[in-house]
């Protein structure tokens, strides 16, 4: 897991858009989503991409085989173009999902959103909403993470 993640939680996601969405909205402001995976059918306008693909928080999670790899900033009219553009690639391609905000990894979405690679930081969605997000079943379950689990870089 990115070192940068400070206090974490590890999600077990049910409702990929539904989370990924509340999310983004949680965090939009003065922050940064990366997308890897198979993103041809993602089109992007260029009022959303960054000059840099990568930065020094967002990186590529996968080097072998190379695969698309977009940063995007994270504002208040971003969050509905970018949300739309990932459910049209679908999350089946879409491999890696990692937000930054202020200079820190706040969210990520390894391999998939597996089971245990899915990790927010602390502070994004406060404990009695994510119970609530586990009553309305968009997720299954959360709690901390493990100095063992997660996704490793």
């Amino acid at each position: 897991m990115n070192a940068e993640l400070g206090p974490t939680r590890l999600l077990n996601v049910r409702d990929k858009p539904d989370l990924l969405g509340r999310v983004m909205r949680a965090l939009q402001g003065n922050a940064h989503i990366s997308l890897e995976g198979n993103l041809k059918r993602c089109v992007f306008g260029p009022e959303l991409r960054t000059p840099s693909s990568e930065t020094d928080l967002l990186k590529r999670s996968t080097e072998w085989p190379k695969l698309d790899f977009v940063v995007l900033p994270l504002e208040e009219g971003s969050v509905d173009p970018i949300l739309k553009q990932i459910l049209q690639a679908g999350f089946h391609d879409i491999i890696h999902i990692q937000i930054e905000k202020d200079g820190r990894i706040q969210f990520g979405a390894y391999d998939n959103f597996h089971p245990e690679c899915v990790v927010i930081g602390d502070m994004v969605l406060p404990e009695d909403v994510l119970q609530e997000l586990v009553a309305k079943h968009t997720l299954r379950s959360f709690g901390p993470v493990r100095k063992t689990e997660g996704h490793t870089n």
